[in-house]
């Protein structure tokens, strides 16, 4: 039975990185970033959202900011320090969907949405996670968290 990302939010973690290690990372954010977003690396070192859908890429997700107590529901600013880890199997994460995505059932690969968010993996491209929560955003205008393993 899907659950709605209402749901979700209530009875999912408050952290991002739910099992595993991989390797964390601090560098500066170029724009607002949410925790749970994929990350890229800018060629001047500071961090971005993934932009490139369905590419292949290091599967590196913002963290909360802890050092400032801070949540998942708190984003990074331009110019804070973003808190990250590059992760790898078998590391599962709360990652992000994005606002009025199509419904993910548990088991579905996910791609990168261009945007930081994770989507439904399409054709040929590069799933970087699998669903382990079955979630309905489909009519939600804002984004959701689901929990995911990276592959």
């Amino acid at each position: 039975m899907a659950v709605s990302a209402k749901n979700v939010l209530n009875t999912a973690p408050r952290t991002i990185l739910l099992k595993g290690r991989g390797t964390r990372d601090e560098r500066v954010a170029n724009a607002a970033i949410n925790p749970g977003y994929l990350l890229n690396t800018r060629s001047d070192g500071k961090y971005e959202k993934h932009a490139s859908a369905g590419a292949n890429c290091p599967r590196i997700f913002a963290l909360e900011n802890e050092l400032f107590g801070l949540g998942i529901d708190d984003a990074y600013a331009a110019n804070d320090l973003v808190q990250a880890e590059q992760c790898g199997p078998p590391q599962w994460v709360l990652a992000k969907l994005p606002a009025d995505a199509t419904a993910v059932v548990v088991g579905s690969l996910l791609q990168s949405n261009g945007d930081g968010t994770l989507t439904l993996k399409q054709g040929t491209n590069t799933a970087l996670a699998m669903a382990l929560d079955a979630v309905d955003n489909s009519a939600a205008g804002t984004e959701a968290f689901i929990r995911v393993l990276v592959i």
